[in-house]
């Protein structure tokens, strides 16, 4: 399986899972927060895809930074993201200056 293909599948879980709890709107402004801050501060996007640094450090300082701002429910799925192989794929599909997958899948989730 691909990279882009792993990070479409999150993309597509984290659309169900805003469409059964906060609704998307909630979920889409809790992931421009994120992709603010990954793209205010590469080095938070490269911490999370090191493989050599711990995933309770990950899981621990996206809680750290988000708690409060994000709905619990997708905090809960960052955080799982860090805990899964393919998660890396996910955080890597945000590169600076290019469209993150989850919205180009979002995009073709709610398209007529």
């Amino acid at each position: 399986m691909t990279n882009e293909t792993i990070a479409r599948n999150y993309a597509a879980t984290l659309f169900d899972l805003a469409q059964r709890h906060d609704g998307l709107e909630v979920f889409a402004d809790g992931m421009d927060t994120v992709v603010g801050l990954l793209d205010q501060n590469p080095s938070f996007r490269l911490f999370l895809e090191t493989p050599r640094i711990a995933d309770r450090d990950k899981k621990e300082l996206l809680k750290k930074v988000f708690e409060g701002t994000l709905p619990r429910p997708l905090l809960n799925f960052l955080q799982v993201t860090v805990d899964t192989k393919g998660g890396n794929a996910f955080w890597a599909s945000w590169e600076r200056n290019s469209t993150p997958c989850w919205m180009s899948t979002w995009g073709e989730r709610t398209s007529p």
